[in-house]
């Protein structure tokens, strides 16, 4: 009798547990259910942890201090999310540009030039990657940025850098660069807002200062290094190397456009301003100017200064190529070098964009974007 009543209690103690256990849990789905719910209406998240970044400096042409708001894949977005038309733009210096404020930008400036309602816009690119890494980022992202429009800013940078480049494989130009979380963890972040705020929570969300210079953006700090070198550097006539920029920047334009229409989106292509001339000859006022990094006598890399007349006919000769490539795919392309390249008031140094220079591009550009947008 002893045991026989003894399992029974035992047997009613474990009922009554897990009754309360199932309500709890029901209890808990229900309140997480409510959470997300409201969480996704009232103030949703992103999947990308935002990362925050306050940089100061001293350049003539700049604020002295700029906020620059990072999605962790390096994203700059102004209203892109819930956007109804979204401007993804990809570059490099000029377009990432880490010296200005992200409304300052002149891809956002170009957003807030148009009539129409609701174009967020976002940005994207490593400074003097070139445009082979942009669409290895687009390969690994469109599907999940989902752009109307994809802007591809081509600098002047490409025909230095990819004159030593023989060609790009396929294998190359299609290998993805995707930043966003994987396995479990990173499908739950994708369909949870609770999880995104956990995750941010735990992880931080402000970068602080970019480096330790003394509250000195680290960009800054590298421009003033280079001009030191820069302005004590030989002059070529010549670009080295017997590379073909203009067909390996055609080949990722071609397989961009593919991409882009298999996605729903539309690519237009810009041409940035070229280095502005009488301040690229003169080496106390350039701070970032274009050269070749050639191997001396004794073996070591050597700076080489390129002469601006050999550069401005390499520029041109390139751009009328990329042109020929846009016009025979249908892709707008827009140069922008004839109404800035001449205006020194637009640079800091002889290719950095300024806040006017800013202002400027998006003055060219904003109608002819939005006139193709779409």
């Amino acid at each position: 009798m002893y045991y026989a009543g003894g399992g029974l209690l035992h047997g009613f103690t474990f009922y009554l547990m897990k009754k309360w256990i199932l309500r709890l849990a029901i209890a808990g789905i229900v309140v997480v259910a409510l959470l997300e719910l409201i969480l996704w209406t009232a103030i949703p998240v992103g999947v990308e942890r935002p990362l925050s970044l306050r940089l100061e400096n001293d350049l003539p042409g700049f604020s002295a201090s700029s906020r620059v708001n990072l999605d962790t894949d390096g994203v700059r977005s102004f209203g892109y999310q819930n956007a109804d038309k979204r401007i993804l733009f990809l570059g490099g210096d000029n377009t990432v540009a880490l010296l200005e404020s992200t409304p300052d930008t002149w891809w956002v400036r170009v957003s807030k030039k148009m009539s129409a309602s609701n174009v967020g816009v976002a940005a994207w690119g490593v400074p003097s990657a070139g445009v082979v890494l942009d669409h290895r980022f687009l390969v690994g992202n469109i599907e999940a940025l989902k752009p109307t429009m994809v802007v591809l800013s081509v600098s002047p940078n490409e025909v230095v850098n990819l004159r030593t480049v023989g060609d790009v494989s396929d294998e190359l130009l299609n290998q993805p660069i995707k930043f966003t979380a994987s396995g479990w963890k990173g499908k739950l972040i994708g369909v949870s807002q609770v999880a995104r705020r956990l995750r941010n929570l735990f992880r931080g969300g402000d970068a602080g200062y970019l480096g330790s210079l003394n509250g000195k953006n680290k960009i800054a700090d590298d421009l003033r290094q280079k001009h030191m070198v820069y302005q004590q550097a030989q002059f070529s006539a010549d670009l080295i190397g017997n590379g073909s920029p203009s067909q390996i920047v055609s080949k990722v334009i071609r397989a961009m456009d593919a991409l882009c229409k298999q996605n729903g989106a539309k690519l237009m292509v810009v041409g940035e301003p070229f280095p502005h001339e009488a301040v690229m000859i003169n080496s106390e006022q350039s701070l970032f100017t274009l050269v070749q990094v050639v191997e001396g006598q004794d073996g070591e890399p050597v700076p080489v200064r390129i002469d601006p007349g050999a550069l401005k006919h390499a520029f041109e000769t390139f751009f009328v190529d990329i042109s020929k490539t846009c016009n025979e795919l249908g892709v707008p392309f827009v140069s922008t070098h004839e109404t800035l390249s001449p205006a020194g008031a637009l640079f800091t140094g002889d290719r950095l964009l300024n806040d006017l220079g800013h202002q400027s591009m998006a003055d060219t550009l904003a109608k002819k974007i939005e006139a193709n947008l779409p």
